[in-house]
């Protein structure tokens, strides 16, 4: 290969540098960057089409550069008086900013050099084909020989045939002709051999055939391996020089497959690997080495999981420790037994069922009867046993000359004092009475529920719960659309701003219409938000009101009142008992 480069020093030409108005590439994201003072950087777009510039801000340096389509990016503190510009083929020139330079602000400068040189190319093969800078040319009357004229600067150059060694290298066009020869060396025969005709052969990680492959590739250092399924490959690394044809043996792998085997301690148990089911009780099977998740299932029992790492070859037997029961059962023998019974607050109806499936835990318990004392217990269940309860009510005792305020029972002495005159006393009477009984207990459960879950207190105010449902459905439904409405509007705005940076960089097309539209819908989703989360909250605090205001179901409860009147010398007293 010969090449001949005369030596150029040309002059740089600077158009005055000028303020891009409303172009916000240097303070947007993806393109922002910050001087040492922590200040956002000027852009300054220098537009050129020779590459291998330098640029040198004397002590307050170059913040960023970069080589775009025809122009390239500088960042520089925006405190900047004055930039040198360097290339090795043309005068050194030093620029002084007329205007001070605005932080975070874009700005233009064109750099004019000589235009164009002419490159005399040389190749063989005469099909081979050439790229200078990318860009593709053709050999007329495909002779091994292109003549063409380019911009002044560095060019890079690559000459590549099928079955040929590539050849890249730099050139440097000037006002005189460069004139290059490039020779392409033939590539050299590889052949791998496997030890078995059904073995897959992989070079450098790309599969090439099976049994035996022979072809020709670039010189340079490989690595080749044989690939079966439960084996470990045993790479081969070697390196094949150019010109020289080469024959690789190539290893057997190693069996990579463990045995492991899962007992369970309690019969029925499900044995789970990585998430799927393998056996009931006791699994035994081969695995990959690798590292697995071992669990037990059993329902109404707790799930037990346990890690395990296997080794090539290895033999693991793993017993596993046995699921605790999640539930228990409860006997309530009460005295008397047709009381009524309030579990964690929830008026059992059927007893048997709803006490034979506890979960484990400390619960209350509530016992009441009309003409009774209330009795509160709190139980504690244990995973698969059962617990008995015998407790007793105690009647209320009201003394016939007290005024006694119960739950179901209250006296009321009213004593009236007699005249001189006559009066007449009515005989003693029983009369029916219907009172609404309301429980400050249940009212307060039912606004902390409905104050915990929107809808969760209706019941103790209404027959049908249907309504509460409703109620959760909706708060839940529209606060769940405004935290979503605003994570899409998050994704809206990156979108918007990593297509507005690809369009400045030259990347991508998007039109301005395109990105009006992607802005617009950003700002839809913020606006969206707080409304979304406001209605679900209003729903949500309009419960919390009604129940409160509301109280809670109510309980009709027959009951009959006495009314005994007696007289003594001087007075006249009734007294009623309900």
């Amino acid at each position: 290969m010969c090449m001949f480069v005369q030596d150029i020093q040309a002059q740089i030409r600077v158009t005055p540098l000028r303020l891009i108005e409303g172009d916000v590439t240097a303070n947007s994201h993806g393109m922002r960057r910050r001087d040492a003072d922590g200040k956002v950087a000027a852009l300054i777009r220098i537009k050129t089409s020779v590459t291998d510039f330098e640029f040198d801000a004397g002590a307050l340096g170059i913040v960023g550069q970069e080589q775009g389509t025809g122009e390239i990016l500088l960042w520089v503190p925006h405190t900047l008086k004055a930039i040198t510009i360097r290339h090795a083929y043309y005068e050194e020139l030093k620029y002084e900013f007329k205007e001070p330079l605005q932080a975070a602000c874009t700005y233009e400068m064109k750099l004019d050099t000589p235009d164009k040189g002419w490159l005399a190319l040389s190749f063989t093969p005469i099909e081979a084909s050439v790229r200078i800078d990318g860009n593709p040319y053709s050999s007329p009357r495909n002779n091994g020989h292109i003549e063409v004229m380019l911009n002044y600067g560095r060019r890079k150059y690559e000459v590549s045939a099928d079955g040929y060694e590539t050849k890249e290298g730099n050139i440097v066009i000037g006002r005189e002709m460069v004139e290059l020869q490039v020779n392409l060396l033939e590539m050299p025969l590889l052949t791998l051999v496997a030890p078995n005709d059904d073995d897959d052969i992989y070079l450098n990680g790309s599969f090439q055939g099976t049994g035996r492959w022979t072809g020709r590739v670039s010189s340079g250092d490989y690595e080749a391996e044989v690939r079966r399924e439960g084996f470990q490959p045993q790479p081969k690394s070697f390196t094949l020089a150019a010109g020289e044809n080469q024959t690789v043996e190539l290893e057997s792998p190693i069996p990579l497959k463990a045995s492991l085997t899962v007992r369970s301690p309690l019969e029925g148990a499900q044995i789970y690997l990585n998430g799927e089911l393998m056996g009931v009780t006791e699994w035994t099977g081969e695995l990959d080495a690798a590292t697995y998740t071992v669990e037990l299932r059993m329902e109404d029992y707790s799930t037990v999981s346990e890690t395990v790492t296997l080794a090539q070859r290895e033999e693991r037997t793993l017993t596993m420790e046995a699921p605790t029961p999640l539930f228990g059962s409860l006997v309530v023998n009460s005295d008397p037994s047709d009381c009524n019974i309030y579990f964690d607050d929830e008026l059992i109806e059927n007893t048997a069922e709803a006490f034979r499936r506890i979960a484990v835990g400390n619960h209350r318990l509530l016992l009441t009867k009309e003409g009774y004392e209330s009795v509160e217990l709190e139980v504690n269940i244990e995973g698969g046993r059962q617990t008995t309860l015998t407790p007793r009510l105690e009647p209320i005792v009201v003394p016939q000359d007290t005024i006694a305020t119960q739950d179901t029972v209250t006296t009321a002495m009213m004593e009236t004092l007699l005249p001189d005159s006559s009066i007449f006393i009515p005989d003693s009477q029983t009369l029916p009475l219907t009172l609404d009984v309301i429980s400050p207990k249940k009212r307060a459960n039912a606004y902390w529920r409905s104050l915990l879950v929107p809808g969760w207190g209706d019941k103790y105010v209404r027959e049908s719960e249907r309504f509460g449902v409703w109620k959760t459905i909706g708060a839940y439904g529209l606060i769940g659309a405004g935290v979503g409405m605003h994570f899409y509007g998050k994704e809206q705005y990156a979108q918007y701003e990593t297509m507005a940076h690809d369009r400045y960089m030259g990347t991508a097309t998007y039109t301005q219409e395109a990105l009006d539209d992607k802005y617009a819908l950003a700002n839809t989703c913020r606006r969206m938000t707080p409304m979304l989360i406001g209605t679900g909250a209003a729903v949500w605090l309009y419960d919390v009101i009604w129940v409160a205001v509301k109280g809670h179901k109510s309980h009709d409860t027959s009951m009959t009142l006495d009314f005994d009147p007696k007289a003594n010398s001087s007075f006249l007293s009734y007294s009623i008992t309900f």
